[in-house]
């Protein structure tokens, strides 16, 4: 325990014991000073005087004289009996028991009950979950223990640490997954995905707040895919946390350009721009995305215009738009959906090789959650 523990605990001490002596000291003060017995002698010369001056009768005075003198009596015997040494001794020793015992009672049910030994810990390593009641969640986090103390010892590699940061980020632990994806971004600092994943563990362990360190990460992992909707989010996120309204605009703005139109977070991101436009003053028709919206099915137009080509002009077609969904994935390699989209075209287009490629790919991201 340290010095300054004790000295704080001491002087707590010292308070309530005050607190707690102050009416006893009080007590006895008042009754050495004999107030009341004087206030029934002026009393008593008082009526003397009135007797005097013939405001009052001896007949009246005589039993008001009677009266104060037997109050006076009962006064000034409770006064020597509370000023007598036998009171002064206890309420002496009451005060010293109280300033020994509270001290000591305290400060021992502490050493038994409390952690006077336990080394300061900062706030963020004492946020700690309470473990899983239910046998499957409690077997996951006794896997996850297991895999990072195999990684900890050296019995591991980049997608053991992002294994294990994806899976602390599904038991709810994000400060312990964004330090092992800061692991991870160490040994693959050219990968966008870890990068965000970084950001997003740093933006939950601070409960929704965008940090410069998350922010760092985040905007690391949009220079090297400019797409990538997890940056494209938080980044905006942490624009409208720090008023940059127009930049938070934008950014969600790029994002629903880059956004299927069965994207979950669609909803959402159009709530958040509304808001940010309107506390910005912005005028959202304004605006425009600086990518090109993904590939989406054909429209009526579309369709119309297809049954006019001849085979070969639709396969040109197909083909454009297949190189262009190619393009986008080099810039958000992690898009699951995408390589998956792209492999099916290519077969459909009867290119084996690209499609063998595509697939490997997949296979790739889908080992790496």
């Amino acid at each position: 325990m340290t010095i300054e523990v004790w000295i704080g605990g001491a002087f707590l001490s010292l308070v309530v014991v005050a607190a707690l002596a102050w009416p006893l000291l009080r007590r006895r003060q008042a009754a050495d000073g004999g107030y009341e017995t004087a206030v029934y002698a002026d009393q008593l010369a008082e009526v003397s005087r009135d007797v005097e001056r013939g405001v009052l009768e001896e007949s009246e005075a005589s039993p008001l004289r009677q009266e104060i003198e037997r109050r006076m009596a009962r006064a000034a015997n409770e006064t020597s009996t509370s000023s007598g040494p036998g009171n002064r001794r206890l309420a002496v020793t009451s005060v010293i028991a109280l300033l020994v015992l509270i001290p000591f009672v305290g400060f021992g049910i502490y050493t038994n009950l409390g952690t006077p030994d336990f080394a300061d810990q900062p706030y963020a390593d004492r946020i700690r979950t309470e473990p899983p009641t239910d046998p499957a969640a409690r077997r996951t986090a006794e896997i996850v223990e297991q895999l990072h103390a195999r990684l900890e010892a050296g019995q591991g590699d980049l997608r053991g640490w992002v294994l294990l940061g994806r899976s602390l980020i599904a038991l709810e632990r994000p400060l312990e997954a964004a330090k092992a994806f800061q692991r991870a971004r160490a040994l693959a600092p050219d990968r966008a995905d870890i990068a965000a994943d970084l950001g997003e563990a740093m933006v939950m362990a601070q409960d929704g707040l965008v940090s410069d360190d998350a922010l760092a990460a985040l905007a690391a992992a949009q220079q090297l895919a400019p797409r990538d909707t997890r940056a494209l989010f938080y980044i905006g996120l942490a624009a409208a946390q720090r008023g940059a309204y127009a930049d938070a605009v934008q950014q969600w703005t790029n994002l629903l350009a880059v956004s299927a139109a069965e994207a979950p977070w669609r909803a959402e991101v159009e709530a958040r721009r509304r808001a940010a436009a309107e506390a910005g003053g912005i005028d959202l028709t304004a605006v425009k995305p600086a990518f090109e919206s993904p590939l989406k099915g054909p429209t009526a137009a579309d369709m119309d215009a297809a049954a006019q080509m001849t085979p070969e002009e639709r396969r040109q077609m197909i083909r454009s738009m297949v190189e262009g969904l190619a393009a986008r994935l080099e810039e958000t390699p992690d898009d699951l959906d995408g390589w998956r989209r792209l492999a099916r075209a290519y077969r459909v287009l009867g290119e084996t090789e690209k499609a063998d490629n595509a697939d490997a790919r997949i296979k790739a991201l889908e080992a790496e959650r």
